[in-house]
């Protein structure tokens, strides 16, 4: 699907897409901007699109450091559905997993100096799903009402569930 080029979105429907790319930077920032470039055509903005970005950042970078160690024949396997009301993503890497809960909170004193360890606690900010399962991090964006919708609020589904809200203290 080429990305949209117009200001306005004209994209309905559902669009799904899997790719499977190399341990590699270009290749995950490529597929990075691919995903955020067709979200926007979906309707996604602004504040939507920079979370998305970020936490896909995050999620593929982890992947490729963390899950495949770098190694260059080992590959992540990036699979995407996007409708006009939700963006769901799912990496999945061929490390052998982790258990999220096990990962401190970044914000904790004996951490916060640390030059790492904030990735998942990233995409829990960003995202309003997210669900980690050995070495595979499903994540789900559901777009924001615009602020032209928000007198009709029936007109959006509600969202499954409600993260709690953080605060980025750093």
């Amino acid at each position: 699907m080429p990305a949209c080029k117009t200001e306005t979105p004209v994209m309905s429907g559902r669009f799904e897409h899997r790719v499977v790319i190399d341990s590699d930077y270009k290749q995950a920032d490529d597929i990075r901007e691919t995903i955020v470039a067709q979200a926007k055509c979906f309707g996604f903005d602004g504040h939507d699109l920079y979370q998305i970005k970020l936490a896909l950042a995050e999620a593929i970078t982890n992947a490729i450091e963390h899950g495949n160690k770098r190694q260059a024949a080992k590959h992540v396997n990036v699979h995407y559905s996007i409708t006009s009301e939700e963006l769901h993503l799912q990496i999945e890497d061929e490390g052998p997993g982790f258990d999220a809960s096990a990962i401190p909170d970044p914000r904790l004193p004996e951490y916060i100096d640390r030059p790492s360890g904030r990735g998942i606690f990233l995409m829990r900010h960003c995202m309003d799903e997210l669900v980690v399962s050995g070495n595979r991090i499903e994540m789900w964006k559901f777009r924001s009402v615009p602020k032209e919708d928000k007198e009709q609020p029936e007109q959006r589904k509600p969202v499954a569930k409600q993260r709690p809200e953080f605060e980025l203290v750093w």
